[in-house]
């Protein structure tokens, strides 16, 4: 691992180096970076570069580089895990948690999940609400209690219902 991020760093350095105009046979003088170049010297033969204000070149190319021999992987990001939640029991007078069922889609590993519920009077107005969190692992199911932020308001509640699951990371 470490020789595969020398060699990527190697050639990293030689790719900026081309690019920028840096050469041994100009002692540190640039020739203007970029595509544009006056004069190229190599020990064997001298080869000239003409720069117009069209962009056109003419002469022979001075062998720059383009792109890089490195193999280094990159993972892309997957979709994000989802998962579904239903109430299996609701809240009563003698239990102010919610029991939930959380089932978590199929993928890879083990996510987190925050449930959040409103607990819903006799006309569908939301008394209180209330969230929990979960680790579910991909593809299987887990149960977790939702607690009313307000017990005290548990008489007035007929209906339990789940807001949102969303992945926590």
């Amino acid at each position: 691992m470490f020789a595969r991020r020398l060699r990527f760093g190697t050639v990293l350095v030689a790719v900026v180096l081309s690019l920028t105009g840096f050469s041994r046979s100009h002692h540190g003088h640039s020739s203007g970076g970029g595509c544009s170049s006056s004069k190229s010297h190599s020990s064997s033969t001298t080869h000239h570069h003409y720069y117009d204000d069209d962009d056109d070149y003419s002469g022979s190319s001075s062998g720059s580089t383009s792109g890089s021999t490195s193999s280094r992987y990159t993972p892309t990001p997957g979709p994000t895990p989802s998962a579904a939640a239903t109430v299996v029991t609701c809240v009563t007078k003698g239990s102010t948690s919610a029991t939930v069922k959380v089932s978590a889609s199929r993928g890879s590993g083990t996510h987190n999940y925050q449930v959040t519920m409103d607990f819903l009077g006799a006309d569908g107005t939301t008394v209180d609400s209330g969230e929990a969190a979960v680790q579910v692992y991909s593809g299987s199911r887990a149960t977790l209690k939702v607690p009313m932020d307000d017990p005290a308001k548990v008489s007035g509640v007929t209906k339990c219902v789940v807001r949102s699951v969303r992945t926590l990371y």
